[in-house]
């Protein structure tokens, strides 16, 4: 009974680590052609980002490199999606409203962040090593004990 409590925790600890990742949400009602920036975040390249968005008209969701290009871009009233960040710098979201109807428009970005994955998963090989050490500990303790019944002897 111990030791599974120690592998709760394990587990408890590690499926919290694992879905933990950086989002930024919010909502934002925009006039017809209205742009406006949402988010501004400093990324590395390589990291893969997720754009989810539901407006109550069609608009353009886009990101752009500070002083550089646009480096995605898609219109929708409902969007999905994600994209690699090309190289290092700070990167503006900015949605626009492309329709003569004022639009409310709910959004989400979400940068996964794999070092949470490799604590979590160090935490619950930790976890598991003790887990073993104890089962270790326990059966060279039973093995020590001498029998509790009478042996019959050989015949």
């Amino acid at each position: 009974m111990r030791a599974s409590l120690p592998l709760a925790v394990a587990l408890l600890v590690g499926v919290s680590f694992a879905g933990i990742a950086a989002a930024e949400n919010g909502t934002v009602t925009l006039a017809s052609f209205e742009r406006q920036d949402v988010l501004s975040l400093s990324l590395k390249a390589g990291e893969v980002v997720e754009i989810d968005w539901q407006g109550t008209t069609s608009v353009e969701f886009s990101v752009e490199r500070v002083g550089g290009p646009e480096v995605f871009d898609l219109t929708g009233q409902v969007g999905d999606s994600q994209f690699t960040v090309p190289s290092d710098g700070t990167y503006v979201f900015r949605i626009r409203n492309t329709s003569w109807a004022p639009s409310l428009v709910t959004w989400t970005v979400t940068r996964p962040n794999p070092g949470l994955w490799i604590l979590a998963a160090l935490v619950v090989l930790l976890v598991l090593i003790l887990l073993l050490g104890l089962i270790a500990r326990q059966r060279r303790t039973r093995a020590q004990r001498p029998s509790q019944w009478p042996m019959m002897p050989p015949r």
